[in-house]
């Protein structure tokens, strides 16, 4: 009798093992689940971290420290408050321009050459009054692009 008791004892403890040996599998996984996502979740602070050290260098930046050659806030909203006057100022014509005696170019024949310089003269004039001084530069800069 003892001999069948520990047959019966090997069976069901073989029994038992098969029945823990998936939970075993599983909680080995998770394990492993657990380590990759403590290391994921290290290297997001890390980031984290990094992110938020430059955040303090650029708000530093704004602040207008010395250490990182910044411009002031306040230095940055005293030329915004300017902003208005100047845009009202650039808006208003500066003076009557008349664009009769603009014209068009004249068409090829006798003297065109010379014609057409007055004309071009007439041109980049209307176009300085009207738009402002750095356009005569550009219109230089292109001219010299067609030679």
């Amino acid at each position: 009798m003892a001999a069948a008791n520990m047959d019966e004892l090997a069976q069901v403890t073989g029994q038992l093992q098969q029945q823990v040996a998936p939970g075993q599998q599983e909680n080995q996984t998770l394990r492993e689940r657990m380590t990759t996502y403590e290391a994921q979740t290290q290297a997001a602070q890390a980031q984290a971290a990094q992110a938020q050290a430059q955040a303090a260098q650029l708000q530093a930046q704004v602040a207008g420290s010395p250490t990182h050659g910044g411009v002031g806030a306040t230095e940055v909203l005293r030329a915004l408050q300017g902003l208005p006057d100047a845009l009202a100022k650039m808006s208003k014509p500066k003076a009557v321009f008349d664009v009769k005696g603009f014209g068009k170019p004249q068409t090829p024949g006798n003297d065109a050459e010379a014609k057409f310089r007055l004309w071009s003269v007439k041109l980049e004039d209307y176009v300085c009054r009207v738009c402002g001084g750095k356009s005569r530069e550009v219109l230089e800069w292109r001219s010299l692009a067609w030679r």
